[in-house]
């Protein structure tokens, strides 16, 4: 942490909680190499040359980002009241909108996905692994559970139907962009094998036995390699460079990831209801993913506390839509 005596004392000062001092810790170790640029502390600086740095650091969501600004607003606060040299209140002027992250982080719809992916990936014509990367962000936009995108078989696509069905009764759609690529992962013996470290000819080599549509040459994939590469395309460090190396696209625009993918496709579904004059629809639906959320917290034994929770959860998906439409002019 950058001025890390003053920072430690405000810490100190702010929680009693651990996993909450932790969390402070991780804002200020994510502001520290722009105040090291600066050669300043984060609570002298104005809105203008701070705004970048919010709109850098906070997450695309709201929950995530106004958990980030309270503790900023604090600690810039803090250091007012404890008369630091130069203390403002730059932070508490910001813009918290923050579309053009949501434009790099989410897309619009199938269309814009799909031209997303042609920006990373190789077509699904050349018949290469690729395609398997391409079907584990339509499952997402899709709404599929991340677990259960590795387990999907061919037999559970239904080409005719346009659906895939999952676990016990799911269901989600195969959008006529992405049939090209469900259909190579589904029915490929062998991937066309490129080095992009060297000029030799591409070859076909063979896919590993099993019946899931997400094998690869030398393996299933897993989770963390998916994450891994689909992370190193997007990200602009050595290791994505050298991911990157003979592509077409070496700048892609978007920073996709599955759960920002999976979330642009459940409000691409709720703009539809929307559309199609179905406002209480839509709302109704937005009111739903809180409550899904709901599931996963423990239940607490004030049920007043729990309704609290849930209408803010709601408040925070209805502004999260909000946004999303406003990036895209939608």
């Amino acid at each position: 942490m950058y001025n890390v005596e003053l920072k430690q004392q405000f810490i100190e000062s702010y929680s009693t909680s651990e996993k909450t001092k932790d969390s402070v810790r991780n804002i200020f170790k994510r502001i520290q190499p722009y105040e090291e640029s600066w050669e300043s502390d984060f609570c002298t600086m104005s809105t203008k040359v701070i705004q970048p740095v919010v709109d850098a650091i906070l997450g695309v969501r709201e929950t995530g980002k106004w958990r980030g600004i309270s503790i900023l607003r604090e600690y810039s606060k803090w250091c007012i009241l404890a008369k630091y040299p130069r203390a403002c209140d730059g932070i508490m002027h910001v813009n918290l909108m923050g579309l053009n992250k949501i434009r790099e982080q989410m897309v619009s719809s199938p269309l814009h996905l799909q031209q997303c992916l042609d920006d990373l990936f190789d077509p699904e014509a050349e018949e290469t692994l690729d395609v398997i990367y391409r079907c584990y962000l339509w499952m997402a936009f899709g709404g599929m559970p991340e677990k259960d995108a590795l387990l999907v078989k061919a037999e559970d696509i239904d080409f005719n139907s346009r659906i895939i069905r999952y676990g016990e009764k799911g269901v989600v759609t195969v959008y006529s962009e992405s049939v090209a690529a469900f259909n190579k992962a589904a029915f490929l013996p062998s991937f066309l094998y490129k080095n992009l470290n060297y000029e030799a000819e591409a070859i076909r080599r063979n896919r590993v036995d099993g019946d899931t549509i997400m094998r690869g040459i030398n393996s299933v994939a897993s989770l963390s390699s998916i994450r891994g590469y689909v992370s190193a395309l997007t990200r602009n460090s050595p290791e994505s460079k050298k991911t990157m190396a003979g592509r077409r696209n070496k700048n892609p625009k978007q920073r996709l990831s599955y759960s920002r993918v999976k979330l642009s496709g459940t409000f691409f579904r709720i703009y539809e209801l929307e559309r199609a004059d179905a406002g209480e629809r839509a709302l109704t639906a937005l009111k739903a993913l809180a409550e899904a959320d709901m599931k996963n917290i423990i239940k607490a034994t004030d049920i007043r506390v729990r309704k609290h929770m849930q209408n803010r959860k709601e408040k925070l998906y209805i502004d999260d839509y909000q946004r999303w439409k406003l990036a895209f002019a939608i």
